[in-house]
């Protein structure tokens, strides 16, 4: 019987703890906020305004569209920081990811080293 008070008791003040919005949480809702959450949109909008985030709405659109241009992940990286690559989504790298193919110098492409002649 105790196990089972004791067991409730906690289970009451785990729900009753109200959770803690500081930059670092805001900023994961502004992400998934931004990939198209609702309900991190609504947690984001009600619990997060006046604290300060690096990755905005208006800087996640950047991110990636600089990835839809360049196709570089490490590049867009190196640019905006590691955390920048939450912005994207699954289907962003799958659809954008340029592939770095190197091609042979002395033939760029042409037929004249072919020794099918």
């Amino acid at each position: 019987m105790r196990i089972i008070w004791l067991i409730s008791i906690s289970l009451i003040i785990s729900a009753c703890q109200k959770k803690v919005y500081n930059s670092d949480v805001c900023e994961d809702l502004s992400i998934r906020a931004f990939k198209g959450w609702p309900k991190a949109l609504n947690e984001y909008n009600k619990n997060c305004q006046g604290i300060e985030i690096t990755f905005t709405k208006q800087r996640c659109q950047e991110v990636l569209n600089n990835f839809v241009i360049s196709g570089d992940i490490e590049l867009i990286k190196s640019k905006y920081g590691e955390k920048s690559s939450e912005c994207l989504t699954s289907s962003d790298l799958k659809k954008f990811t340029r592939s770095r193919v190197k091609t042979d110098d002395n033939n760029h492409g042409s037929s004249e080293g072919n020794s099918n002649n």
